[in-house]
């Protein structure tokens, strides 16, 4: 396995972040992330719970996370967020806040997604107190025929 990356209780300021590792990329306990473009890639996993996310500037900020096997994003509020994407293998959302209007792309391993359940392997999993525009996430919020919401895709390995 490769090694793994650990940020906890840390600030970040800067235009853009980009991590690697061969392992994992844990961001937690209260670490806070005022970036432009964060980018984290992981040969494992990732991490996110407790993070604040905000942009440092007026211009669109984004998110893009890879992982191999589970994305788990916890407790974190991303509607400053004007673009969100998220590969792995599975996806774990619990408390998280999205923008209304938002389009955050999701891919797992299946395309198939679960809402308000224990989450299952190679799916995208709503576990519990998501919210879209302040409102909790429904599954017509998922794959709209039209307009913005949550866009899941399959084929994440």
């Amino acid at each position: 396995a490769g090694k793994d990356l650990n940020i906890a209780g840390t600030s970040i300021t800067a235009g853009s972040l980009s991590a690697q590792a061969g392992g994992s990329v844990n961001i937690n306990g209260g670490a806070s992330l005022a970036v432009k473009t964060i980018t984290l890639n992981a040969g494992d996993g990732i991490l996110m719970d407790n993070v604040t996310m905000t942009g440092n500037s007026s211009a669109p900020n984004s998110l893009n996370m890879s992982a191999k096997n589970t994305v788990t994003i916890n407790n974190l509020d991303l509607s400053a967020l004007a673009s969100i994407n998220i590969i792995g293998h599975t996806v774990n959302l619990r408390n998280d806040a999205f923008a209304a209007g938002s389009n955050p792309n999701l891919t797992c391993f299946s395309g198939l997604y679960t809402l308000n359940q224990n989450p299952l392997a190679g799916y995208v999993n709503f576990i519990s107190g998501n919210t879209y525009g302040g409102v909790p996430v429904t599954s017509a919020m998922i794959n709209p025929a039209s307009g913005s919401g949550f866009h899941i895709f399959g084929g994440a390995p």
